[in-house]
């Protein structure tokens, strides 16, 4: 693939991609995350401090958060936790909390799923048998991959950024700092990657390979990585409660989660533009469009012309016409 064929690739992408109303459905996704958001992490929180302490636990998540999304993102939404109440208040109270975070976790799982279709113009006859255990049994799996793959990359960037300090200070001196700067930035990547091509695969609810998503994920980590650093610069420049008093960390976060979003899906509308020109989807037939719009034709009767009625796809009016509805095919 040449300069030219990819930026086909990403004008295809943009249009279809604006076509299928991202940006509204980036805003309806960012609802639907940040909403349990508080909840779920308050109740991880609450969790870890059984074993670590209330403190530490909440550094340890403030520490994965900030493995994935930067420091910038860690700082406001350790803000947000700071001045929120734990839900878990007694019985009734841990219950009703903990079934609010679960289905709202399940419910933003169902949303980008869904828009993820959209992006693939996915029909609902068209998804298999497997569908619906696929849907229900996927977050559960998804939510494991992912904190598995955070608190691991973690763990060993930690380490590799303890390794790189204590060897190369002697060496390089204060240069080291600037070192670990470029490690983190890459570890982000790299984190960032592995996740949206996870994502980009397995939530489609047709059959994609790996190599339908990968420049996709490379894509979108590093619009990623580029958009954690500036709004790290935007955020350090500014007070916070001076752009919405109180409530600035969850708007700047909402803010944040929005523009994410815009860019996963984007993403995942590239892999399905690449997928069908260069990878495995190019000899398939044409996906009808989500939703299918029918598209009336009128054919004349005559002796001659015999129709076969499938479906109720054709009908003969009483003006002896007969009309048919054909959908319209993905172009």
């Amino acid at each position: 693939m040449n300069k030219g064929q990819f930026a086909g690739l990403l004008f295809q992408t943009f249009t279809k991609w604006q076509k299928h109303d991202a940006t509204l459905r980036a805003a309806g996704l960012t609802f639907f995350t940040i909403l349990p958001l508080p909840s779920l992490a308050l109740i991880a929180v609450a969790v870890l401090a059984q074993i670590y302490g209330e403190q530490a636990a909440l550094q340890q998540l403030v520490t994965q958060v900030s493995s994935f999304a930067g420091p910038t993102v860690a700082n406001l939404f350790s803000e947000l936790l700071l001045n929120a109440q734990s839900p878990l208040t007694g019985v009734l109270g841990s219950f009703f909390a903990v079934i609010f975070a679960l289905s709202g976790a399940l419910g933003a799982f169902s949303v980008l799923q869904k828009s993820i279709d959209v992006m693939w113009a996915i029909r609902a006859e068209e998804r298999g048998r497997g569908a619906f255990i696929k849907e229900k049994a996927m977050p559960f799996v998804l939510i494991a991959v992912v904190v598995t793959l955070v608190v691991g990359w973690t763990a060993f960037s930690t380490v590799l950024y303890g390794a790189v300090v204590y060897a190369l200070t002697p060496v390089l001196g204060g240069l080291t700092g600037y070192l670990v700067w470029v490690l983190e930035i890459a570890s982000s990547f790299g984190l960032g990657t592995l996740l949206f091509a996870i994502i980009f695969k397995e939530l489609p609810e047709t059959k994609v390979e790996w190599g339908d998503v990968k420049i996709a994920a490379l894509l979108t980590a590093g619009v990623f990585t580029v958009l954690n650093y500036f709004f790290g610069l935007y955020i350090s420049s500014v007070q916070i409660t001076t752009l919405a008093g109180t409530a600035g960390s969850l708007i700047i976060l909402f803010l944040w989660v929005y523009l994410v979003n815009l860019f996963v899906l984007f993403g995942a509308q590239f892999s399905k533009v690449y997928a069908q020109t260069f990878g495995s989807h190019h000899n398939r037939p044409p996906v009808l469009k989500w939703p299918p719009r029918p598209k009336v034709e009128r054919i004349e009767v005559t002796a001659e012309v015999s129709v076969k009625v499938e479906n109720n796809a054709c009908a003969v009016s009483v003006d002896r016409q007969i009309y048919c509805r054909r959908p319209i095919t993905d172009d």
